[in-house]
């Protein structure tokens, strides 16, 4: 741990050690290096997101440029409805792995692991910041809160020195009712020179008759020539296990797949067919998602250890 105290407010960087902030200290939450191409090792600026000392019982996390001890640039609150409470602690690390061992993994389907625990119930924000080294002389930082406590819904930025200034470039968040998101760092090619990008997945999953699930994936990479993040859809395919006409229809068959409790983690969605352009556009799929043909397929035999139709099949969707 590490602490300085300037005009009576006290910067608290935790490592892994056990102290607790007191509700008067500004906690840096994350640091990182802002390393140019061809430099390695200094120091003199790093970026930080900090959780601020605490007003009216709030803490505002923000993100910062910091050069040899001085702040240089501010870039204010984490834009938020909702204001995290006053404790703050390391979240403790779940044990267990991504799945069975085996088992296709999608993208979307690797938890975030949180680093932080900030107020509690309806104050409570889980927070992680991961490095994400969007061009060879660009380093920025990807934020995720989760938030709330009977109803959480989850917001991600990317903050990134642009120009001299600390600049929130992407960001995204749940949809409204019973949805969810995630973003997963990945490099952007073998031999890239670290360069990374961002998959941001959207879903909405209902159990309910009239309404159809929704399922996005988008990639999120930086054009340097026109400084600013582009989104572009990601391929994907589907293990398909019948067209019907109608939401409940799907909801059946669905059900009728899912019927064995080994069987109930498939995540097998009802889909309207016109919102993917390689499928025919009539009526809905009930299908399973991957970003691959090769974890499509391992998810069809999945579903066919169950009680998946026989004419099951695989299909690029987008």
């Amino acid at each position: 741990m590490i602490a300085t105290c300037m005009a009576l407010i006290c910067c608290v960087t935790l490592a892994n050690s056990p102290y607790s902030p007191s509700s008067s200290d500004l906690v840096v939450l994350k640091r990182l290096p802002i390393v140019s191409e061809g430099t390695e090792g200094t120091e003199d600026t790093v970026l930080e997101v900090v959780a601020n000392p605490c007003k009216k019982e709030e803490r505002r996390i923000t993100t910062r440029l910091v050069k040899k001890g001085e702040v240089v640039v501010d870039a204010g609150e984490v834009v938020s409805e909702w204001v995290p409470g006053c404790e703050i602690s390391r979240a403790e690390k779940e044990k267990g792995s991504d799945g069975v061992a085996g088992e296709p993994v999608r993208e979307w389907e690797r938890e975030l692991e949180w680093e932080w625990e900030i107020g509690i119930e309806n104050s409570h924000c889980s927070l992680m910041a991961q490095p994400v080294r969007l061009a060879s002389d660009l380093m920025a930082v990807l934020l995720s809160m989760e938030c709330g406590f009977e109803h959480v819904h989850r917001l991600h930025e990317l903050i990134a020195p642009v120009d001299g200034k600390l600049v929130r470039v992407w960001d995204g968040r749940d949809g409204a009712g019973p949805s969810w998101s995630s973003v997963r760092v990945v490099p952007t090619v073998p031999m890239s020179g670290g360069i990374q990008q961002v998959l941001f997945t959207q879903g909405f999953m209902c159990e309910c008759e009239q309404s159809a699930d929704l399922f996005d994936v988008t990639r999120l990479q930086w054009h340097g020539e026109e400084r600013k993040i582009k989104a572009t859809p990601e391929p994907l395919f589907m293990a398909i296990h019948g067209t019907v006409s109608d939401v409940a229809s799907g909801r059946a068959l669905k059900s009728k797949i899912s019927t064995d409790s080994k069987c109930r983690e498939l995540e097998i969605l009802v889909l309207k067919a016109s919102d993917f352009p390689k499928l025919k556009p009539k009526g809905f799929v009930v299908a399973q998602l991957a970003t691959t043909e090769r974890v499509a397929k391992g998810l069809l035999e999945q579903a066919k250890g169950c009680h998946a139709p026989p004419d099951s099949y695989v299909k690029r969707a987008r």
